[in-house]
């Protein structure tokens, strides 16, 4: 079985449609899916820092709001 992995994803507002959409293609189990909102008070990397100190998993993705998975099962 593969590792977990944790997803980092930045965003102006957290959306439940594109959290489901990244949930459906990290299928692990213990894929941890952190998001955090940011309207441009803290810089892009002040956010990756707090999140990589949040980060319980050793492999850790770096994704933008916008992008659109197409593969399924990332792990």
């Amino acid at each position: 079985m593969s590792n977990p992995l944790s997803v980092i994803i930045p965003t102006r507002k957290e959306e439940v449609e594109y959290r489901n959409h990244v949930k459906k293609h990290f299928l692990h189990p213990d894929t941890e899916i952190l998001f955090y909102e940011n309207n441009g008070e803290k810089s892009l990397s002040e956010i990756y820092n707090k999140a990589l100190n949040d980060s319980k998993n050793d492999i850790v993705v770096f994704m933008h709001d916008d992008l659109i998975l197409e593969t399924d099962n990332i792990s």
